[in-house]
């Protein structure tokens, strides 16, 4: 039973340190999903049309605004202008963070081109988020 005692009390140190990462000390990418990774979760499951499983990737004001439809409306009109999606990737090296604020980039494979997309991301509740939707309307041809 001693045991038992000890193993519970190693385990809820080990979760309050990794608390204290999180949130006292404000970790952003180590122990959390980087900004860029982030992103590229919301963006596969926006190409495989899971708009209902993007909707968390939001910021909670922006998912306030946005239903499955317009996510929908956005992913046609991007495919409009840069072709079919057939492979995304986050680009680390694309992405930029001050302090709770960040940008991340998605390059995105289609079927006419490569290109990239921007994202604003905001930290909140330990985890990045999408602060906005814009980028998607606004690829950016790759060379």
């Amino acid at each position: 039973m001693k045991i038992l005692v000890i193993q519970v009390a190693v385990i809820a140190a080990s979760l309050l340190v990794v608390a204290g990462v999180v949130f006292w000390i404000g970790d952003r990418s180590v122990l959390v999903p980087s900004p860029s990774a982030t992103l590229e979760g919301f963006f596969r499951n926006l190409t495989t049309r899971r708009y209902v499983r993007a909707l968390p990737y939001l910021t909670d004001s922006l998912a306030e605004r946005v239903t499955p439809d317009d996510l929908r409306l956005l992913l046609d009109s991007l495919t409009a202008r840069t072709g079919d999606v057939m492979n995304e990737t986050g680009e680390g090296e694309g992405e930029r963070m001050d302090g709770d604020m960040a940008e991340a980039v998605v390059s995105v494979e289609t079927s006419v081109g490569t290109f990239a997309i921007t994202l604003p991301m905001r930290r909140g509740q330990g985890v990045w988020k999408i602060a906005g939707l814009d980028g998607l309307l606004h690829p950016v041809a790759e060379h």
